[in-house]
């Protein structure tokens, strides 16, 4: 692939910050992402409601989403706006659900820096589960550097942060059962007293997948 230009990244930033719908019918196409004919300001996305939009619906067909997915590891996880760094994990989760070959060790690797260095609740929230599709797309991405990435996050002040680690970590269990440790059991079964109930049902579901996988770690069973 190409390499991304600034201004390319900063006309998929304006889109995903803004919401574009889907274009409709009859409406003169843009030139397509592997073009000569490259949109390279920020502006020129800005001067058609209609062109933002063909760009939107381009990003999200099949043939574009590994070069969006791409521009996004390679610049906007460090835009400096939070909502577009919200926005684009959304569409990471997206394109991962829709399309799992689009999960690579590169995003659950920048996804995993993102998780550990972001402040912003909102962001730290959408990694987390972002990283749960990630491996459930592709097993072999489970690590025991994830789980040991998202095992803190259980003890998180955030009661979405807990849920969404819980939820992630169950996903590396089943993804690979050898992550599955008495450590993890430990550090889940508090969150069976959690007073938010979505939280202590996702910790239920991952000690059942605990347990399903490796039994012996609940000898009183």
């Amino acid at each position: 692939m190409n390499k991304i230009t600034v201004g390319i990244a900063g006309a998929l930033a304006f889109v995903i910050a803004n919401g574009v719908a889907a274009a409709g019918e009859g409406e003169r196409p843009m030139p397509s992402m592997g073009d000569s004919q490259r949109i390279t300001t920020l502006g020129e996305v800005r001067r058609s409601s209609k062109q933002r939009a063909t760009l939107a619906r381009q990003i999200r067909e099949k043939s574009d989403l590994a070069m969006f997915r791409d521009a996004l590891l390679r610049l906007f996880i460090q835009y400096p706006k939070v909502s577009v760094r919200k926005s684009v994990v959304d569409r990471l989760i997206e394109c991962v659900q829709a399309h799992p070959e689009l999960a690579t060790a590169e995003l659950r690797d920048a996804l995993t820096r993102l998780l550990q260095r972001e402040q912003d609740v909102g962001i730290r929230f959408n990694a987390a589960i972002a990283l749960g599709y990630v491996v459930n797309a592709k097993p072999a991405l489970a690590t025991a550097g994830l789980r040991d990435a998202l095992e803190p996050l259980l003890q998180d002040q955030d009661d979405g942060i807990r849920f969404n680690a819980a939820v992630a970590l169950r996903y590396v269990v089943n993804a690979k059962p050898a992550l599955a440790t008495a450590g993890l059991r430990d550090a889940l079964e508090p969150l069976l007293q959690d007073q938010d109930t979505n939280v202590k049902r996702n910790a239920e579901g991952a000690l059942n997948a605990i347990r399903a996988k490796r039994p012996y770690l609940f000898p009183a069973d």
